[in-house]
Parts: C-alpha cells; sequence; structure tokens
C-alpha cells in the first residue's frame, strides 16, 4: 500500500505544477499539508472551470484514496474531501447532455468522482466518532475576548514553521484578531483559560468554496486529541456559516 513517504511524488508524477510547492514542506512528515496542498491547486482548477486540470486532481485524489495506507486515506478523507466537498457540482449537466457545449472538453467521469468524494464526505459526516478533547479543555467557536490571544497564535504558527523549516504563509495577529471579529475560528482553551490550539475558516467567492486553515496546536500539548476536537469543531462551524449547496448529496439512510 502507499505509505505517506511516496505520497509527494506520486502527486508530482501526475501534476507536475505543484513540484515547488511541494517542495516547501517536509512531506515525510506534513502529510497533511501536503493535502492541503492538493486540496488548494485542486480548488482553484474548480474555480478557473480549468476542467482538465480539475479531472487531473481528482485522478490523483482517487489514486492515493484507492492505494494508500491508512494514514494516507484519512489524510484525503479530511482535508481533501471537504474542500472539494464545497464546490457546487451538478451532474444533471452530464446526464442532460448540456456540458458538451461547453468550450471545455469534460468528461462524465470528472463529475462522478466529485459525487462519490461528496457522498463519501456525507457519510463520513455522520457517522465519524466525536473527537474528544483532554478532561477539563474547552474547544468552542472563538469570541472577542479571545482576540487577546491573537500574537501568541500568530507568533506560534510562526516558531513552529520555522522549526520544521515549512514555507508554510506566516498569518499576522491583525489577520487571526480579524478571522475572530468575524466569528469564522474555533479556540481550544486549557482548564486555566491558557489558548491550547486554533483553527478559522476561509471562504471565497460569496461562500462558495470553503477550507479550514491555520489549525495550530500549543507545541506542549500536541499528542493528545486537541488538534482532532478542533478538526470537528470548525467543520461544525463551517457548516453552520456556509450550509450544504442544493447539489451537494444528501447524507445516506439506513441500510435495508
Amino acid at each position: 500500500m502507499l505509505n505517506t513517504y511516496e505520497v509527494p511524488a506520486m502527486i508530482e508524477d501526475a501534476l507536475p505544477e505543484l513540484h515547488k510547492a511541494l517542495r516547501q514542506f517536509p512531506c515525510i512528515f506534513h502529510l497533511y499539508e501536503t493535502m492541503e496542498c492538493l486540496r488548494d491547486h485542486t480548488l482553484r482548477q474548480w474555480r478557473d472551470q480549468n476542467l482538465h486540470a480539475l479531472e487531473r486532481c481528482l485522478r490523483i485524489a482517487g489514486r492515493l484514496y484507492e492505494r494508500g495506507n491508512q494514514k494516507v486515506r484519512d489524510a484525503v478523507e479530511r482535508i481533501l474531501v471537504p474542500g472539494i466537498s464545497r464546490a457546487e457540482v451538478n451532474t444533471r449537466l452530464v446526464a442532460s447532455g448540456s456540458i458538451h457545449g461547453s468550450r471545455h472538453h469534460c468528461t462524465a467521469s470528472l463529475f462522478v468522482n466529485i459525487s462519490i468524494l461528496q457522498y463519501m464526505h456525507a457519510f463520513n459526516s455522520i457517522t465519524a466518532p466525536e473527537a474528544e478533547p483532554p478532561v477539563g479543555f474547552v474547544v468552542r467557536p472563538a469570541t472577542l475576548d479571545d482576540a487577546y490571544f491573537s500574537r501568541l497564535i500568530a507568533e506560534t504558527i510562526a516558531s513552529s514553521a520555522k522549526a520544521r523549516g515549512t514555507g508554510i504563509a506566516g498569518r499576522t495577529p491583525d489577520m487571526i484578531r480579524q478571522k475572530i471579529l468575524d466569528g469564522k475560528a474555533v479556540i481550544a482553551l486549557t482548564p486555566n483559560g491558557e489558548w491550547a490550539g486554533f483553527a478559522y475558516i476561509e471562504a471565497w467567492e460569496g461562500g462558495k468554496f470553503v477550507s479550514n486553515s491555520g489549525l495550530i496546536v500549543r507545541p506542549d500539548l500536541r499528542g493528545n486529541g486537541v488538534a482532532a476536537a478542533i478538526k470537528q469543531a470548525v467543520f461544525r462551524l463551517s457548516r453552520t456559516l456556509y450550509p450544504r449547496p442544493a447539489s451537494a448529496p444528501s447524507p445516506p439512510g439506513p441500510l435495508s
């Protein structure tokens, strides 16, 4: 099965244009950042209606999920699927033949791939077990009072990127503060009220495309479930602020 060491090379082979971006990440240790790179590239192709490139992105996503070990499959489900699922898809265009008049050649398999990812995401979102933070920790949408931690959060993101030698874009205290004021952030707090972790929502084109970004956990508190709890909380907040588009599939019903 495909392991985390092999993921960057497999993506590069399929999408040579990502060579430089992927080299910025020590992907052996940071599989999720590699998947974020693929997710963001995929969404750019969708926004630009570059359907040829989009199909290549979806093919490699499918290959990673099909051939990957459990860690790789988890990364596809948690990073790629939620991001791609935000894109509006109308498979009826393919069925009706309306898409054939497009200036871009597009095959039905492209839309089928998106639909499969969306369906898998809908199923996982209602079957995944609830992630529990450590006892006494609180994970919730950030409020005005939490803006106090903006500088600490920004400094931790910068120092973590420097320690790992990554090319992750920095986040300024003002940017962190604005996300909090906009109600688009989730924060984790220790029993003493100190910040433990953070993530925020990024949206563009009027909320048509949404991603969860900037996930950071204090170095001394990593490895105890804080990140998983933040991921679930920021996903729930995303679903609240940006409800499922009408074209997205309904969650599956009970098996008969």
